[in-house]
């Protein structure tokens, strides 16, 4: 079982075994899971808050490549500032 905002994955060694859209349409986009990491379909900018470090606000990735797994620990993605699209995260 993927670990809840605050944990973290460092002591489980398995790569992604699940996937799902990430939907910003309307509102910023988070889950009671963590990520493994994010995939981008289209390029762009993607503002994240990272799960160690929730009180530490955002960061804006910039210019994230399409095709390719970002591994990255997230538990919120902000549609202000995020400019990638066809999101998909991995757990």
């Amino acid at each position: 079982m993927a670990p809840r905002p605050g944990e973290s994955l460092r002591d489980d060694t398995a790569g992604i075994k699940s996937a799902g859209a990430v939907d910003i349409s309307s509102t910023d986009w988070s889950t009671q899971r963590i990520t493994r990491g994010l995939l981008v379909g289209v390029s762009g900018d993607v503002v994240v808050q990272f799960c160690d470090d929730p009180d530490a606000g955002t960061v804006t990735l910039k210019n994230l490549a399409a095709g390719v797994w970002h591994p990255m620990q997230v538990q919120k993605v902000i549609k202000t500032g995020t400019t990638a699209t066809n999101i998909v995260a991995g757990y």
